[in-house]
């Protein structure tokens, strides 16, 4: 559309300049060129403003709050890679943090685009703690790309790159486990108001699972005990 335009505008300047007295006269010829200049780099700047506005308000990734991901989830393990192929991966579960299956299951890789990057490659070995949903062929799908798989080091921190860190992994655990207790969730996945979280304990209970979990506390800040 926007090179339609300019062309229209530029077949029009022509179309002037060809009806001038002296089309060879210098003066005109400069007028010619300025206005060319001055129509192309309007375009230009508009085409960039364009691209700057889409990619800022459709490509920014809307990442999920544990506090939803927990209840939502239907698995949540620990374990390592046993093998990789192109679109998915064997999963050896070494600790079943919620629900349960066989140990050795299948996941499918998660979808990278432009606002949620995997930095380091799949690997054998590779220590993970996946949030997961179970499709209808009995594989499973890591929930909101990379916030649904913490990658684990050996000295049990999370590998996190530029994103706010997350506690050790034992902590993380706890917290995990204090989440399931603490609240449920009945909203929308991908809400962005209207949160509708239930409460399982009581407000006392609650502010000291946030005093002493930071992984809990980091989960649940944005919720009050009246919602």
């Amino acid at each position: 559309m926007l090179t339609h335009e300019l062309q229209i505008k530029i077949i029009s300047l022509n179309k002037r300049f060809a009806t001038t007295e002296n089309p060879t006269d210098s003066k005109s010829h400069k007028s010619y060129t300025n206005t060319l200049a001055l129509i192309i780099m309007k375009s230009i700047l508009i085409t960039f403003f364009l691209v700057f506005t889409m990619n800022k308000v459709n490509f920014d990734k809307h990442t999920v709050s544990y506090s939803i991901m927990i209840p939502k989830s239907e698995l949540i393990v620990d374990g390592n890679i046993k093998y990789v192929s192109d679109n998915q991966y064997e999963f050896l579960v070494n600790d079943f943090i919620k629900g349960e299956d066989k140990r050795l299951i299948t996941v499918k890789k998660w979808k990278e685009w432009q606002c949620d990057n995997r930095y380091t490659k799949y690997e054998l070995e590779q220590r993970l703690v996946l949030f997961l949903t179970k499709n209808n062929d009995g594989t499973y799908e890591v929930m909101n790309g990379s916030t649904g798989e913490l990658i684990i080091n050996k000295d049990e921190s999370v590998d996190r790159n530029s994103r706010r860190p997350l506690p050790k992994l034992p902590i993380i655990k706890e917290g995990i486990k204090m989440i399931m207790k603490a609240i449920d969730y009945k909203g929308d996945f991908y809400a962005s108001s209207n949160f509708k979280y239930i409460t399982l304990i009581s407000s006392s209970e609650f502010e000291n699972f946030q005093n002493s979990n930071d992984f809990f506390k980091i989960a649940t800040r944005h919720i009050s005990f009246e919602d």
